[in-house]
């Protein structure tokens, strides 16, 4: 029997509203210093310090747990993406441009082409019919892309670049690899933009609606004075103070942003809005690099509808992952009526979104439907999207401990397999490995190799090699879970249970020297460990008798 974990051995026209970011500990210790004054919200320093904080972080910003990524980084929501744009590409009828927007951990973008390209080859098309961009604001999450093993592969074949591209700043994108610059006339192509939890937490500006007047709400925001903080502070330390001040119906340099306020200034009769100004300047910069012909894609909490404005007050409220960054919700609406005002079209979901919003954006001439994008999107977003997939995997979250192995692998195959919810149900599942058919076997043996292909690792806490090791040697696949326990190994450091683990692959294999070798490295580690032990002895016993039955013999 396999050990299951590797621990088992032993100036305003209004009053200012005022608010701390959440979670502030020096709010009321220490005097306060302003940072800035009556300023733009799409200008405060907040976002400096959290691009400073990425930039810092770099990769390993997903793997303490602080951020939230997995409602927009699972098979699910990728595969489908993968059906989408799969749709879009078929409408353009040529090779495509896929930019990702703040790629980040990388795992996103692992998954969807995995699935996209597994589309193509059902389709007999070719792989080269789509290249890819993965992008970040943080140059150090960019360079870490170029060693990762995963991605080679698509690199190697021309499918996959990178760059550093900042939404709302950057206006070209330059790719690392080709050293190519997307928007000349050979890279002037349509264009499917992805962006996943981004523009939550790129530049916004807030407004006020208030008996058919706009006022812009600006802020003051202060921190605890420089003896305390000598370096500059984190974003728990800050206060945001608003003030509203009559907005001017020339506000924005680009008309089709005046026209969004203006339309919510007639409409809504009293209600806090934002415009996400950062969202704009990036689709407007990636538009421009297309041939016109544009799908953005896009998922984060947010509204889609103005009717999810009316009656808001007060300022938007902030949220904040691990005390150096933050994110607001997205205003969906007025990216969908920015895409109107010049003749495109926004899809959204029938119902209003529980925890993620999902919205495609299409622009492009006058004479494209897109109607295999719209179909697409009918199919794989709103039917059973992926909002609908977090909803219900929460509620059978709580089937944990009684799910029955075939309402398991259901399960699993819905998500696409996804490694999330094998380990959700690992013991229940190991609970019921002993009553399982042959049959039952086999298809678990299928299952395992397909959450293994889709897994892609940032540096969570988590071994799944092992766990999925555990799992075939259980059910009698040796040499296969040999090879994950030599990757566990390899990848999460020698331990005693591994050692043990791979001991009994090479017992059911026959190999019982290799074997006698493992359980004394397991003892190695842990000379408590009474299993290995007594295996040892075991070994020793049955090599003795081969011995001396191939001395008699001889």
């Amino acid at each position: 029997m396999a050990v299951r974990a590797q621990n088992s051995v032993p100036a305003t026209q209004n009053p200012p509203e005022t608010g701390s970011i959440p979670g502030s500990p020096l709010s009321a210790r220490y005097k306060r210093v302003p940072l800035e004054t009556k300023t733009r919200l799409s200008n405060s320093v907040v976002w400096r310090l959290q691009r400073e904080h990425y930039e810092r972080r770099g990769a390993n910003s997903w793997n303490d747990g602080t951020l939230p990524y997995y409602i927009t980084s699972n098979p699910f929501i990728a595969d489908a993406y993968a059906h989408v744009v799969h749709g879009f590409r078929l409408d353009c009828n040529e090779t495509i441009l896929v930019v990702e927007l703040g790629a980040g951990h990388g795992r996103f973008a692992y998954l969807f082409l995995r699935g996209f390209l597994e589309a193509c080859r059902s389709m007999g098309l070719p792989e080269t019919c789509i290249n890819y961009v993965m992008t970040d604001a943080s140059e150090s999450t960019v360079r870490s892309w170029l060693n990762d093993r995963r991605l080679a592969p698509f690199v190697e074949r021309n499918i996959l670049d990178f760059a550093v591209f900042e939404a709302g700043k950057s206006k070209e994108v330059n790719l690392l690899v080709s050293r190519a610059r997307l928007g000349i006339s050979n890279l002037r192509l349509p264009m499917a933009v992805i962006a996943n939890y981004v523009f939550d937490s790129v530049p916004q500006d807030v407004f006020v609606v208030e008996r058919g007047r706009l006022f812009e709400a600006l802020v003051t925001t202060t921190a605890p004075d420089g003896a305390s903080t000598p370096k500059m502070p984190a974003l728990t330390d800050l206060q945001v103070a608003y003030c509203h001040q009559l907005a001017s119906a020339e506000y924005y340099a680009d008309a089709t942003w005046n026209q969004i306020l203006d339309e919510y200034r007639h409409r809504l009769p009293s209600a806090t809005v934002t415009l996400p100004t950062g969202a704009l300047h990036a689709i407007s910069a990636l538009q421009a690099a297309s041939d016109g012909r544009f799908l953005l894609l896009s998922a984060d909490k947010g509204f889609d509808r103005e009717v999810e404005m009316e009656g808001s007050q007060g300022p938007p409220p902030i949220e904040v992952h691990g005390g150096d960054c933050f994110s607001l919700m997205v205003n969906y609406h007025a990216i969908g009526r920015y895409f109107e005002n010049q003749g495109g079209r926004m899809l959204r979901t029938a119902f209003q979104s529980q925890s993620l919003a999902v919205c495609a954006f299409l622009s492009g001439p006058a004479a494209e439907p897109y109607r295999r994008t719209t179909h697409a999107f009918e199919a794989a977003v709103n039917k059973f999207g992926p909002d609908d997939f977090f909803t219900f995997s929460q509620l059978v979250a709580g089937l944990a401990e009684t799910a029955t192995f075939r309402q398991i692998l259901a399960l699993l195959k819905l998500s696409g397999w996804d490694h999330e919810i094998l380990m959700r149900f690992f013991e229940n599942l190991m609970a019921q490995l002993p009553s399982l058919t042959e049959g039952d076997w086999r298809d678990l043996h299928f299952a395992i190799r397909k959450v293994w292909e889709r897994y892609y690792a940032i540096g969570e806490d988590l071994d799944l090699a092992f766990h999925l090791g555990v799992i075939l040697l259980e059910i009698r696949e040796f040499a296969e879970a040999l090879e994950f326990f030599q990757f566990s190994g390899n990848t999460a450091g020698p331990s005693a249970a591994t050692s043990y683990n791979m001991g009994m692959c090479h017992f059911g294999l026959s190999q019982f020297v290799q074997a006698l070798s493992r359980m004394n490295e397991a003892l190695g580690l842990s000379e408590d460990f009474d299993s290995a032990r007594l295996m040892r002895v075991k070994l020793e016993s049955m090599l003795d008798t081969h011995q001396q039955q191939a001395a008699a013999s001889a």
